[in-house]
């Protein structure tokens, strides 16, 4: 069995219906966690004493940016890996795939012949 590194490649030799029907589900996965994010922050800005959007707030750290950065790139990947068990719960209901099959296919880029082109 070919490394991790060199099955993720293979998503680009995918007809293009499973191409972007992979991608739209881990990109609503990646928007849906961002704007969770963004609902997080701006609620707790509210418990940390701002009490209107307008308030002005302390100017960025070189740590509260790097901070922010991280949190937004992690909950980006979250997010892509929640929508890809949504791909994977959505081919295993509807019977394309087992869910052993949809899981590997969507997490781990072992996809079936089938979805080659």
């Amino acid at each position: 069995m070919r490394p991790l590194s060199q099955r993720m490649l293979d998503v680009y030799r995918l007809q293009q219906r499973y191409r972007y029907e992979l991608w739209a589900f881990q990109f609503g996965g990646m928007l849906l966690a961002l704007l969770v994010l963004g609902n997080v922050v701006y609620d707790l800005r509210f418990s940390f004493g701002a009490v209107a959007a307008s308030t002005p707030v302390a100017p960025a750290t070189p740590t509260s940016i790097a901070l922010s950065i991280a949190a937004v790139l992690l909950t980006c990947a979250c997010g892509v890996v929640l929508g890809s068990l949504a791909h994977a719960a959505f081919l295993a209901i509807s019977g394309r795939l087992s869910w052993r099959d949809a899981v590997g296919a969507t997490l781990l880029s072992r996809y079936p012949k089938s979805w080659f082109r």
